[in-house]
């Protein structure tokens, strides 16, 4: 009989185990699921997430629009000082919107600027066509105007009541 071959191992049995793979186990199909509908959610809120900040962006501009609109369109206070026989007033002006005249904020009367821009005059009394009432107007010498910020700054010192 022919003489048995004996074996011969190139690895040990230690390093042999250190070689193999451990088995990858089988990934259950409830957690399988699980992990995947997860992942949508976590999806759907990132997508959800940039729609609402994309929406709060818009809201944002909308309103800044509107709002330079409405500065364009208002009329703006201006701060009017005028003088006759030496005394000097000060008054806040507001400047007719839609046909209106515009008005002194401390006074019921009309203000009319001239043509040159040297005088106003403050008039008051109703025009009836029937009774052909004439308006009184007083002249006064315009000595300056100042813009919407000096007209704030005015009232917040000098409140009208």
């Amino acid at each position: 009989m022919p003489a048995e071959i004996k074996r011969q191992q190139l690895l040990g049995k230690q390093d042999l185990k250190k070689v193999r793979k451990p088995k990858q186990a089988k990934p259950n199909p409830a957690a399988a699921a699980a992990q995947a509908q997860a992942k949508a959610n976590a999806q759907a809120a990132a997508v959800k997430a940039k729609e609402k900040a994309a929406r709060g962006k818009k809201i944002k501009l909308y309103f800044f629009a509107l709002l330079a609109i409405a500065l364009i369109i208002v009329p703006k206070p201006q701060l009017l000082k005028y003088k006759k026989l030496g005394l000097t007033a000060t008054s806040i002006y507001i400047p007719g919107w839609f046909g209106q005249p515009g008005k002194l904020l401390d006074s019921p009367q009309r203000v009319v600027f001239d043509d040159n821009g040297h005088f106003v005059y403050l008039c008051f009394g109703k025009i009836d066509p029937k009774k052909q009432l004439k308006e009184q107007c007083n002249r006064f010498q315009f000595v300056s105007q100042q813009g919407m910020f000096a007209a704030f700054n005015y009232y917040r010192q000098n409140p009208i009541p």
